[in-house]
């Protein structure tokens, strides 16, 4: 038997109810625009229109990008993938990068100076990590700053892969800023941009043969995706005016001289190949261009370890 009481209760409960719903359609509202964007920015990275039709096998995204001599060369699949408005000016309106805190971090390689950064458009929280004894800026600097632009690689910082070398250049490179000073920017961009669930459909493709770039084709996604707009952004917070890069990657080097960064400089970062990674960083160098790799010492590999 129903009293007053609980029928006004159940009245009330039915507010309450209605305006959680309604928070909740705001806030997936918000967000499906958010996937709108960044569909989009994909699309055009991929060299897709948004009418172009893309189906999936056995759960993985399959499409067929319109980019001519798309396994040629990691050159001709990334060709603008910074920004398909390649003004520098333009770019840096649309992904600004604010700064959110900072703190001291003790690690195994030291202790750093963190700085937090936070790109919306782009869902980044970028970082850069420097000695703790830089205070304030790099204003004062006569030499060019010691840069590491380094993205994450879940499966190897995080699980301990060994199939790239990834987690090992990130240490060294902190290493190296701990005894000769310089700077990391940390950016979010798995799998070169592409997450953690397509990286592992690539693996998945690499298991039965097929290179990263080869593996990343034949799922419909572009071998190169990282965007580097938040390192322009950083570098003039701190104002650096130019920068020597460490890194093997010409890609990492063409994308920050077109946001205007001036890269007056190049330092290796080698990390001895194992059975695991040794094909990756073969196609690193044959494929991708990279610079400096330890060709002389590839550990021959069938690609599932076994030499």
């Amino acid at each position: 038997m129903e009293t007053k009481e609980s029928v006004l209760f159940m009245k009330k409960r039915k507010v309450v109810d209605r305006i959680d719903a309604l928070a909740a359609l705001e806030d997936l509202e918000k967000k499906m625009n958010q996937l709108k964007k960044r569909k989009t920015e994909l699309l055009a990275i991929a060299g897709l229109a948004s009418t172009d039709k893309i189906a999936t096998t056995n759960g993985m995204i399959m499409a067929t990008p319109k980019v001519s001599n798309v396994n040629n060369s990691i050159r001709s699949v990334t060709k603008g993938a910074v920004g398909a408005n390649n003004n520098s000016n333009s770019i840096r309106d649309e992904h600004i990068t604010t700064f959110v805190s900072e703190t001291i971090l003790p690690t195994k390689q030291g202790k750093f100076r963190i700085r937090a950064y936070r790109c919306e458009t782009l869902g980044m929280e970028p970082l850069a990590i420097m000695h703790e004894n830089v205070k304030g800026d790099f204003a004062n600097a006569s030499e060019a700053i010691t840069l590491r632009v380094h993205d994450k690689c879940m499966t190897s910082e995080v699980l301990g892969s060994l199939k790239c070398d990834c987690k090992e250049q990130l240490f060294t490179s902190m290493s190296y800023v701990q005894n000769n000073g310089g700077m990391v920017i940390y950016l979010q961009q798995e799998g070169r941009g592409i997450g953690i669930a397509n990286k592992i459909a690539a693996y998945n493709l690499q298991e039965h043969g097929a290179d990263t770039v080869e593996a990343n084709t034949r799922l419909g996604l572009p071998a190169e995706a990282r965007r580097y707009e938040p390192v322009k952004f950083i570098l003039d917070d701190l104002k650096v005016k130019h920068v020597s890069l460490m890194t093997n990657n010409p890609f990492k080097i063409s994308s920050l001289e077109k946001l205007g960064i001036r890269v007056t400089s190049r330092k290796s970062i080698i990390i001895e190949p194992n059975m695991y990674s040794s094909k990756y960083l073969k196609c690193k160098r044959e494929r991708m261009g990279h610079y400096d790799l330890i060709s002389n010492y590839m550990v021959v590999s069938d690609g599932d370890g076994k030499a």
